[in-house]
């Protein structure tokens, strides 16, 4: 009964901490933050520690595994995160947010299956059905409710999670075999990079003069860095596929945090549309993982080649395909895209 207890308390933590991400998003919006604002000041606070660390470190990388990362890195950290903390500014809901990120793993099992020149079944093509339902009714209540800003702000979330699809793909094609703090380091100074540029030209660089704004950087930060250690406690202990399914909890659960922190209600055709993407999401990727189950690939239990080859934190989708060919082995948001 112990070990039952400490296994929920673990998975809800989980949920919990990743789901809080999207939070910390609306937070800093609610501050008077710019996205670009909020994007340079969180990644400027994780790049001086990790700098520091590969320094010490002395690690040497070549160029070829620089440009390879730095193209992955703008892809699922610059312009997801980008995209989502964009939405959060121009007013969409912190649930809804969330909803179209969950997405991503289904359009990244969609692609990898059309590019492995598989045909889809009936049941990938209803689950795909599903899942974009879904989100039409939580997006149409959106809209109908006259939030300001949330057909742009959709747009923007949306795209962010195309490149975050894309991202993954990549990735995992390009394979370098690095370690986590390698690839993390990359992706981190590049997204800083890309940052810098669109704000400081902009003047979106400075930081409101509300206090709240800092302390939604703290709440960030903190988050981000224990949903990353949960995930991967979870993963190495449970496998992949419990770790998916907490996953696809988080846009619910980040409904329902932002009913309390930010008045957000959530109307009754909008949580049928929550439900409607979660059924779809798992329609599609449910008999990929029982087949992978069933094989007892030991490969099924990584995260994009972690441990210990692939490396990158942040925050999702496992594509679980080989580095020379292409299968629709996908689970969650790549870890290394958050």
């Amino acid at each position: 009964m112990r070990r039952v207890l400490l296994t929920l308390t673990l998975f809800a933590a989980l949920v919990l901490s990743w789901s809080s991400g999207f939070i910390g998003a609306t937070m800093a919006a609610a501050a008077g933050a710019p996205a670009e604002t909020t994007m340079l000041w969180r990644y400027l606070l994780t790049a001086v520690p990790l700098v520091t660390i590969a320094i010490a470190r002395q690690r040497r990388l070549t160029a070829t595994f620089l440009w390879r990362e730095g193209i992955v890195g703008l892809l699922c950290h610059a312009i997801y995160v980008y995209g989502a903390y964009q939405a959060a500014a121009l007013g969409v809901p912190t649930g809804t947010n969330a909803l179209v990120a969950s997405l991503q793993p289904l359009l990244v099992a969609l692609a990898a299956t059309v590019l492995a020149g598989r045909v889809l079944s009936l049941r990938t093509l209803l689950g795909l059905a599903a899942g974009l339902a879904g989100v039409a009714l939580v997006a149409g209540n959106d809209l109908g409710a006259g939030t300001q800003g949330a057909a742009l702000g959709l747009a923007v979330a949306g795209f962010g999670m195309v490149a975050l699809s894309a991202g993954t793909l990549l990735g995992e094609r390009l394979g370098t075999g690095a370690d986590v703090l390698d690839r993390l380091t990359v992706h981190v100074v590049v997204t800083l990079g890309f940052t810098t540029l669109v704000a400081v030209p902009s003047g979106r660089w400075r930081p409101p003069v509300d206090p709240a704004f800092w302390w939604a950087q703290v709440f960030i930060v903190l988050v981000t860095v224990t949903a990353y250690v949960l995930y991967l406690v979870v993963l190495e202990r449970h496998g992949s596929v419990p770790v998916s399914a907490l996953l696809y909890l988080t846009p619910g659960i980040a409904a329902a945090l932002a009913w309390p922190a930010f008045g957000e209600t959530l109307a009754p055709i909008a949580l049928a549309g929550f439900v409607l993407s979660a059924v779809g999401v798992v329609a599609v990727l449910g008999p990929a993982r029982r087949r992978r189950a069933a094989t007892h690939d030991p490969s099924s239990r990584t995260l994009a080649g972690w441990p210990p080859s692939e490396s990158s934190p942040a925050l999702p989708a496992e594509l679980s395909a080989s580095a020379t060919s292409w299968s629709p082995r996908c689970s969650t948001r790549d870890i290394r895209c958050r």
